[in-house]
Formats: C-alpha cells, structure tokens, sequence
C-alpha cells in the first residue's frame, strides 16, 4: 500500500512538473549561520519518493499498534488521518505559485486517498468485524 502511495504522488509530479511544466518549488525556512530567513526549494523526485514513504510507513506502524491497543483501531486511524491530511495542506500553501499550490495539493490528496483506505482494508491490518 505504501508502494501504491509513492506511485501516486509520482505520477502526479510527472504530470505537473514534466508533462505541464509548473514549477514545484516552494519557501522554506533556513536556519544557516550566518543567511538565516527564508529561501526556496524546488521539490525533486526523491522528495516525492522520501516523503510518502516515511508517512505511510508511519501510518501503517501506527494502525498496527492500534489494532493493539482498541478493538476500534480503524474507527481511531480515521479521525487521525483525516485531520492529519488536513493539516498537511497547509505546506502545499508555501508555494511560489498558484499552479505548484494546485499540483503539491493534489500530490498530498492522491497520497491521503490510497493510504487512509488501503492501510484499512489491508488483508490483515485492521479486523474487519
């Protein structure tokens, strides 16, 4: 399911930056010595690999350790992942442009919609009874 997850915020940056050619970069903090303050980032494929990797595998360590903990681990995994995906759209908000916001928004939704329901109905995560 992970894998799924990378494969979709792939397939969206292919369509943004190299089908439609928008600029993918956003500003970012830094904290350098010396040049502290704002700069921009373009986001690179590794960054579209990297960072749903690290959320699904998160997320799917967190189901299993709520299947654990509460006979109502998918109903706790739902009101997690559903206001963490909206917390996460607040980064698409740091870009440079309107097209890169449109594109990093849908990369952030096409991750939420493969992993919040495919994490669930993975054949032994969460008992379905």
């Amino acid at each position: 399911m992970v894998a799924s997850a990378v494969l979709a915020a792939v397939g969206v940056w292919i369509v943004a930056a190299l089908l439609l050619n928008v600029d993918l970069t956003v500003r970012a903090f830094t904290a350098r010595a010396g040049s502290p303050g704002l700069t921009t980032r373009n986001i690179a494929p590794d960054d579209v690999i990297a960072v749903p990797s690290g959320v699904g595998l998160g997320g799917w360590a967190a189901l299993a350790c709520l299947e654990h903990l509460t006979r109502h681990a998918a109903a706790v995994w739902l009101a997690t992942a559903l206001p963490a995906v909206i917390l996460s759209l607040a980064g698409p908000f740091t870009a440079t442009t309107v097209s890169a916001l449109i594109s990093l928004s849908c990369m952030h939704l096409a991750v939420a919609a493969v992993l919040i329901p495919g994490l669930i109905l993975e054949p032994g995560l969460v008992d379905a009874s």
